[in-house]
């Protein structure tokens, strides 16, 4: 026991009592000293305020993290009937005679049409998203399968918190997963954790990502902006140490064959990266083994060499990268797909003997795509 602290145990004992009420749960804490008293509870007071405002910041961030899908979401529906106007028309009557007259022009009319047909697409629930932007909007999505039921639990949460109180009501119990609703009953409050809200966050974030990048291809097949997009925001998920955004993102890069083979190289070694630091590098090490870089950029060579452990080639290597300014000691020292090198003698001795290079020269800002690349 720390010095003094039994002193003090014996100095609350003489002022503080606790008593076990017959018949009753639990115990009664008795102050002998008011003022004690009464500071405590104002401790108790302010410990349940600061709970409460966090328990109401994360649900706050639930509810704003579902209104920005929503409002992406319904940009993407809005851009893809302006691009084809023909598909935002319906069979049911739109438009009155008087409502006709008070158009300045056919654009007038066509752009209020898809105003309202985007949001009575919106009104309706995850779902009817899903089921409009792949029967009508001809997207794939298999990257959201994965996730449905935790996308769908994420939004019927929100709701709950919207317009229950947080109480769980009989929708949500009906449309939510069995697995995802274990041991919750009508009536429950719903928390969001920290550790929810952060989950929540990248599949929102990466499912809907993706359904934008699905379009864009789909829309401009050989758009190298796309590549540089997302690429940069993988990078961003690989720097934060988000695997999982990373990995889903990097995937889809690696295999669209509408970006340039430099792109999809730059996808394929930062989702073998992702998998790496995420524990599961054993799925795709006979892959990254049995791959040919022979003929790639001496800058891959490396980003291969760096996931295959393989110490001394990489060393062996490494002067030549850098003196052909592909990379720079500050990229080499920062760089996630080094950080396993980073840890070996041979990255302290290197370091030592460079020591000035791995200093920024002003504010060194690589190109995404350079960036990206590791």
């Amino acid at each position: 026991m720390p010095e003094g602290m039994s002193e003090n145990l014996k100095v609350l004992s003489d002022k503080v009592k606790i008593v076990k009420e017959e018949g009753k749960r639990g115990c009664k804490i008795v102050f002998e000293d008011v003022e004690l008293g009464g500071r405590f509870l104002a401790a108790v007071k302010e410990v349940n305020a600061r709970g409460v405002q966090e328990s109401l910041l994360y649900s706050s961030s639930l509810i704003s993290l579902i209104s920005a899908a929503e409002w992406f979401v319904s940009r993407l529906i809005q851009a893809f009937f302006e691009k084809f106007p023909d598909t935002a028309k319906t069979q049911e009557k739109v438009f009155s005679l008087d409502d006709l007259k008070g158009f300045g022009s056919i654009a007038d009319a066509e752009r209020q049409l898809i105003e309202m047909r985007v949001g009575e697409i919106m009104w309706g629930s995850l779902d009817d998203w899903i089921k409009f932007l792949k029967t009508n909007m001809n997207l794939s999505m298999g990257y959201v399968t994965p996730h449905l039921a935790e996308l769908t639990e994420i939004f019927q949460r929100r709701n709950v918190v919207v317009h229950n109180n947080s109480a769980v009501h009989s929708s949500y119990l009906a449309k939510v997963a069995p697995d995802l609703r274990k041991g919750i009953s009508v009536g429950d409050k719903l928390a969001v954790p920290p550790e929810y809200l952060i989950r929540a966050i990248d599949i929102i974030e990466l499912d809907f990502i993706l359904v934008g990048a699905e379009l864009w291809k789909k829309l401009d097949p050989n758009d190298a902006k796309r590549a540089r997009a997302l690429i940069d925001d993988a990078f961003s998920g690989l720097v934060a140490e988000r695997w999982a955004v990373a990995e889903g993102i990097s995937y889809f890069v690696m295999l669209d064959k509408g970006l340039a083979e430099r792109d999809r190289l730059i996808g394929q070694l930062n989702y073998w990266q992702s998998l790496k630091w995420q524990g599961q590098f054993d799925k795709i090490k006979p892959d990254v083994e049995k791959a040919d870089f022979s003929a790639k950029d001496e800058l891959f060579q490396l980003g291969r060499l760096a996931l295959l452990s393989e110490t001394k080639p990489f060393f062996d290597l490494l002067p030549s990268v850098l003196h052909s300014g592909k990379l720079t000691c500050v990229q080499l020292r920062d760089w996630p797909i080094f950080r396993e090198m980073r840890r070996c003698e041979e990255y302290r001795k290197f370091y030592e003997e460079h020591r000035k290079d791995f200093e920024p020269v002003g504010q060194e800002e690589p190109s995404l795509v350079q960036a990206s690349a590791v």
